[in-house]
């Protein structure tokens, strides 16, 4: 089997990422958007690279670059509710932070970056990750560097 229904190309499950920001930036403290998301862009490097020829090169890119190892930590540690090997040392904890209004009350970034004035989800970083990408990060905003990574010319065919 290639694929599933109409995703049978990389470029459709890059579309299918693309999708799932949209979902997760309307709805920043949605762990299922973060997870689809995150799911989603740990399989790119599967999709590009498939099977047991493309193991050693998925592999050299996730260690050589922290942003596609910190996807993996996140969508293997989701899926299997561990850390799995220790290669996964990008994330060291999430958190659903409430916030300190209900979502709408001010307007989108009213307040600064740093500041959660609403609801989100928050990922503490370690390792390579942590000095590529800060202490903390938000989901979504650890979403949009990820899609812009394979939004870049040519890195998806």
């Amino acid at each position: 089997m290639a694929g599933v229904f109409n995703l049978t190309t990389p470029r459709d499950l890059l579309a299918k990422l693309t999708r799932e920001l949209d979902r997760l930036r309307a709805e920043p403290d949605n762990v299922d958007h973060a997870f689809n998301f995150f799911t989603t862009a740990e399989h790119m490097l599967d999709w590009l690279y498939p099977g047991d020829a493309g193991k050693s090169h998925r592999r050299q890119l996730r260690k050589v670059e922290p942003l596609l190892a910190t996807v993996s930590h996140l969508a293997s540690g989701a899926k299997h509710f561990d850390h799995l090997s220790s290669h996964h040392e990008s994330v060291q904890r999430t958190a659903r932070k409430a916030g300190v209004w209900a979502k709408g009350f001010w307007a989108p970034g009213v307040w600064g970056k740093g500041f959660w004035a609403e609801p989100q989800l928050s990922i503490t970083l370690s390792g390579p990750a942590l000095a590529n990408l800060g202490q903390t990060i938000t989901a979504v905003e650890l979403a949009e560097k990820v899609h812009d990574y394979w939004m870049f010319p040519g890195r998806v065919p």
